[in-house]
């Protein structure tokens, strides 16, 4: 897929969703179980909306640098991997219960310090 502005986007089950490099706008973008998303070179990608990750989902490029994912909010199901940095907005990310994330000890924040209720501007979508 080439890098532009796209509405809904959905992977379905066990299908990879490869990504040729650039900027990517997705209104939203569902991931259904085992599929994959795979930047076949650096990836930005902007999800206005919701980021949904069913069971078992890659969603990643060559290194983690390569891959960065700006979303408003995240759901991750069970057994999901993603190797890249996930932004989202005002840190609503969602994981399953069974999940134990890996956080990248680099990971920041949108202001000087971290404060839940504080609101943040997010530019990438205005």
């Amino acid at each position: 897929l080439s890098a532009g502005k796209y509405s809904a986007v959905l992977a379905e089950q066990k299908s990879v969703l490869k990504l040729s490099g650039g900027i990517y706008h997705f209104a939203s973008l569902r991931l259904r179980q085992q599929s994959r998303l795979q930047c076949l070179a650096a990836c930005e990608i902007r999800i206005e909306g919701k980021l949904e990750a069913h069971q078992q989902v890659w969603l990643g490029g060559g290194t983690a640098k390569d891959v960065k994912v700006f979303v408003k909010e995240a759901r991750f199901d069970k057994e999901c991997s993603v190797r890249g940095h996930l932004i989202a907005r005002s840190g609503q990310l969602w994981f399953d219960g069974t999940v134990d994330p890996t956080f990248d000890p680099y990971v920041f924040s949108m202001a000087p310090a971290y404060d839940p209720f504080m609101p943040r501007p997010f530019p990438l979508f205005e």
